[in-house]
């Protein structure tokens, strides 16, 4: 046998071992690859942006001098609706969206619109003032300030060059 036969017969053995899953390891490659197509698909968001998966409702957490502050978008829904505790050094925020009911007699109804319960956690930094939390709702936005103790907070430290 020639050695341009030889090749072309060790070609043809790889091919087919391709083509065929024959082990255990083709399967779970195949099972792997299926679950993170269906995870992917999980987080992706039509609408674009963050998944509602990762983190529904969105929040923003900015911090200066006096305030750590905090803003959620919580669309559709009433202050009554919401719940803000404070446990120790943990901020929870838990809240609860009904979905309208429509009776639809035209037939098919689309729905893309998030209803349910959400809960959120923070913990807060050894600088945040728990006893001193003010909370306000306006146009679907539960804005949270939380005050700072004078003194305590994260300080820079100076870098040096080396010589």
């Amino acid at each position: 046998m020639s050695m341009i036969e030889k090749v072309k017969q060790k070609g043809q053995k790889l091919r087919r071992q391709l083509q065929e899953p024959h082990d255990q390891f083709d399967l779970r490659t195949g099972m792997n690859r299926a679950f993170e197509r269906m995870w992917q698909s999980l987080r992706h968001n039509p609408a674009g942006g963050r998944s509602w998966i990762v983190a529904w409702p969105a929040m923003d957490l900015t911090e200066d001098e006096h305030h750590i502050t905090l803003r959620m978008d919580v669309p559709g829904m009433e202050a009554k609706d919401i719940s803000v505790e404070v446990s120790g050094r943990v901020l929870a925020i838990k809240g609860t969206r009904q979905m309208e009911s429509q009776n639809s007699r035209r037939g098919v109804r689309h729905h893309e619109r998030i209803a349910g319960s959400f809960y959120r956690s923070v913990a807060l930094p050894d600088y945040a003032d728990v006893n001193n939390i003010k909370a306000k709702f306006d146009k679907g936005v539960l804005e949270l300030q939380i005050g700072r103790i004078v003194g305590l907070g994260p300080k820079r430290v100076p870098i040096s060059a080396a010589e």
